[in-house]
């Protein structure tokens, strides 16, 4: 469990990413449209990590 309010501020950013960029929820994800370039590529980068853990997982298994 995060210990600082910085520690707290990340862990819940990183939970809602994860959240929001489940690999189940690709096919919806990807019909968003982001016109932002450094937007678009956080959205990518975010994305891909999140892809690669679960491919990670299923391969463990």
């Amino acid at each position: 469990m995060p210990g600082s309010i910085a520690e707290k501020k990340i862990h819940d950013a990183y939970l809602q990413c994860k959240t929001i960029f489940n690999p189940e929820e690709a096919l919806l994800n990807d019909a968003v449209k982001i016109e932002d370039e450094e937007e678009n590529l956080f959205y990518c980068i975010v994305s891909d990590f999140f892809i690669q853990q679960k491919q990670k997982e299923m391969i463990k298994r």
